[in-house]
């Protein structure tokens, strides 16, 4: 995946089927002016949340992923930080085996803020004992996720 590094300048990605244990670092580290993430069917999460420009994330079908660490903030822990600093829209879907999401140290409380710019979340997440997941976000004729 390392040799698959898309344009610097991209503004939408879409990582679907992703079963490796960590994500390349291209995904936060040259890819700073991404505005829409989309991530289904991966079995974890890289840490988007130092993504400056980042404004959708949708993540769905995460059936393998029951935890959810706070690497995934991009908090790094020297001094003050803004997690997911434009982050306006949350999509949560189908993630039917995560119970776990580690929270904020203690001593981070005064100095980390989380999504400052959130204006919707959405979590479509059924019980284990219903059986089924959840409908995919509405999509267009071409397949693509209408926003």
């Amino acid at each position: 995946m390392e040799a698959l590094q898309p344009p610097p300048n991209l503004l939408k990605l879409r990582l679907d089927g992703y079963v490796g244990i960590e994500f390349h670092r291209w995904i936060t580290m040259s890819l700073n002016n991404l505005k829409v993430v989309e991530i289904y069917r991966c079995s974890s999460l890289p840490p988007l949340g130092n993504l400056q420009f980042l404004e959708r994330l949708y993540i769905g079908i995460m059936q393998n992923m029951n935890y959810l660490g706070r690497e995934f903030l991009g908090i790094t822990g020297d001094g003050r930080a803004i997690a997911f600093p434009k982050l306006k829209r949350l999509d949560i879907f189908a993630c039917d085996e995560w119970t776990e999401w580690e929270d904020m140290r203690e001593e981070e409380e005064d100095v980390v803020s989380i999504m400052p710019c959130l204006r919707n979340i959405k979590s479509l997440i059924l019980p284990q004992s219903e059986g089924t997941a959840p409908p995919p976000p509405p999509q267009d004729a071409t397949g693509k996720v209408v926003y």
